[in-house]
C-alpha cells in the first residue's frame, strides 16, 4: 500500500471515529434532556427545526436571541408551566454564515419565560466579556438601544453593559436586588421584552443534570423583574 493512501485511510478512520463519538454523545445528551422533561412534566421534543412563533409565541422576534429566527436553528425542546409561568428551554445554534455555508459559532441553551406578571421594556444584559467566547466574537445587542451607562452597582458595572429602547426606564427596572443577581459570574445574558424574559450563556449548554437549577436561576431573576403579585394571586 502505497503511503499516501495509507495516510489517507488513516485520516478516513480518525474522522469517522471522531464523528460516531460526537453523535453518541449527542443521543445521551438528548435522553438525558427527554428524562429531565419528563421529571418537570414538561414536553420534549428532540428533532431539529427553525425556530417558529408556535415555539416561542407571537412577537418573539423582538428578544435579540431570537430575532433571526431563520437562522435560528432549536432542538432538544422543553415546554411547559411552572409557577403559572410558560417555560420554553432549548438547545440552540445561532447561524452567522449562508443558509448553504453554515457556521456555528454560537450554541448555547435557551431559557424563556412568557408571563402577564413581566412588564419588560426592550432591553439586554450582555457581559463586557467571556472566555467561553472567542476574541472575534461580540455580543450582539438588538439595533436601536442604546446604553444605559452605570448603573451605581460597582460589580455589576464592572462585568456587564445594559441596553435598552429606553435607557432611563430600563435603569429604573434594574434595581439593587436585580444587579445583585449577576454577582455570581460574568455570563450570564438576558434579553426581555413586554411578556418574554430569555436567558443563556453564550456559547454554552446547560449539561441535562443541571436544568432544574438553571431553571430556577432563572426564576431567581423573574421574582427580581415581574410584578408584584395582587392580592389573591
Amino acid at each position: 500500500m502505497e503511503p499516501v493512501v495509507g495516510m489517507l485511510l488513516i485520516l478516513v478512520a480518525v474522522i469517522v471515529a471522531v464523528a460516531v463519538v460526537a453523535i453518541g454523545r449527542e443521543r445521551r445528551r438528548t435522553r438525558a434532556l427527554a428524562r429531565c422533561a419528563e421529571e418537570l412534566g414538561f414536553r420534549f421534543r428532540a428533532t431539529t427545526h427553525r425556530a417558529t412563533e408556535a415555539d416561542l409565541g407571537p412577537g418573539v422576534d423582538d428578544l435579540m436571541v431570537f430575532s433571526r429566527r431563520d437562522l435560528t436553528i432549536v432542538y432538544n425542546t422543553l415546554t411547559g408551566l411552572a409557577h403559572d409561568t410558560a417555560v420554553f428551554i432549548c438547545d440552540s445554534k445561532f447561524s452567522t454564515g449562508t443558509l448553504t455555508g453554515n457556521s456555528w459559532r454560537w450554541r448555547q441553551t435557551v431559557l424563556l419565560f412568557r408571563s402577564l406578571r413581566l412588564q419588560l421594556p426592550p432591553l439586554s444584559v450582555r457581559p463586557k466579556r467571556s472566555p467561553s467566547v472567542s476574541s472575534y466574537d461580540t455580543f450582539p445587542v438588538k439595533p436601536g438601544f442604546l446604553g444605559v451607562g452605570a448603573t451605581g452597582h460597582r460589580d455589576f458595572d464592572s462585568t456587564y453593559e445594559l441596553h435598552g429602547a429606553d435607557p432611563e426606564v430600563s435603569r429604573a427596572l434594574f434595581g439593587p436586588s436585580a444587579l445583585g443577581h449577576f454577582r455570581r459570574d460574568d455570563t450570564l445574558c438576558v434579553d426581555g421584552v413586554g411578556d418574554r424574559l430569555a436567558l443563556f450563556r453564550p456559547c454554552r449548554r446547560v449539561k441535562p443534570q443541571d436544568v432544574r437549577r438553571f431553571l430556577e436561576e432563572g426564576f431567581q431573576l423573574f421574582a427580581h423583574l415581574a410584578a408584584p403579585r395582587g392580592p389573591g394571586q
